[in-house]
């Protein structure tokens, strides 16, 4: 699993913490449901790089 530090603005990190105690979950669980819903509805599981150098790589 990959690493990312992200820098919240206080507003937004004080909503994360509240909500991840009203759901009993831990902050980082909520973050990583937050960017997999937002991945998912933009389609970035689904792009496709490709290259003339090498095959397609598929996400």
């Amino acid at each position: 699993m990959g690493r990312v530090t992200i820098n919240l603005n206080d507003r937004d990190h004080l909503a994360f913490k509240l909500l991840s105690l009203q759901q009993d979950k831990k902050l980082v669980a909520l973050i990583q449901e937050a960017m997999h819903d937002y991945l998912q509805s933009k389609g970035a599981y689904n792009l496709v790089i490709s290259s003339q150098a090498s095959s397609d790589v598929e996400l």
